[in-house]
């Protein structure tokens, strides 16, 4: 069954519309987390859990994804809510989560007084209860005193696999052919 309203945002700004579920993301393309598919699995190994199984394994993988800058949203709809699991709440992660919850308001109006509830499971920040049409404002950046411009985008995929295909290459990579060199 597949999750409505459950993203995943990369510490790059990729955000990408979850299936089924996170952990499934996770275990189904473990390159787009910059995971190996061994590194997972010896995860779930240790405990001596069968791999996908929702236990210890499933929350230190989730856990290790949100230490390593990810966000995980997903909607609650008996109460008509978001949870945002994340490590910390600086400008980049306010940017994303700004841009997320203003496209969200724009596309779906009915939603602009769910309840967003903005947590961190590691213990960085004490939790944060806002409405998303708050977080389509600045109240994250007056909360947390958050200044200046808008420098980090946020880029919108349907799934994990199409973010996949359109990731971009590491920051100083170079890109085409090398320029020839004269011999002469």
């Amino acid at each position: 069954m597949a999750i409505s309203n459950a993203y995943w945002i990369s510490p790059s700004g990729v955000a990408s519309k979850v299936r089924t579920s996170h952990i499934q993301d996770v275990l189904t393309e473990p390159e787009h987390f910059n995971l190996s598919l061994e590194a997972v699995k010896a995860v779930f190994d240790r405990y001596g859990e069968p791999y996908g199984h929702e236990g210890k394994a499933r929350r230190d993988v989730m856990e290790s994804l949100l230490h390593k800058g990810w966000i995980r949203i997903r909607y609650v709809p008996q109460r008509d809510s978001y949870t945002v699991e994340l490590n910390r709440l600086g400008k980049k992660e306010a940017d994303y989560l700004w841009q997320w919850a203003g496209g969200l308001v724009a596309s779906e109006p009915k939603r602009a007084f769910s309840d967003v509830h903005i947590l961190s499971p590691l213990g960085a920040f004490d939790p944060v209860r806002l409405s998303l049409s708050d977080v389509a404002r600045d109240f994250l950046y007056t909360m947390f005193d958050l200044s200046g411009s808008l420098r980090h985008h946020l880029t919108i995929f349907s799934s994990v696999s199409e973010a996949a295909l359109f990731s971009l290459p590491p920051a100083g990579t170079r890109l085409g052919k090398p320029r020839p060199t004269s011999t002469s």
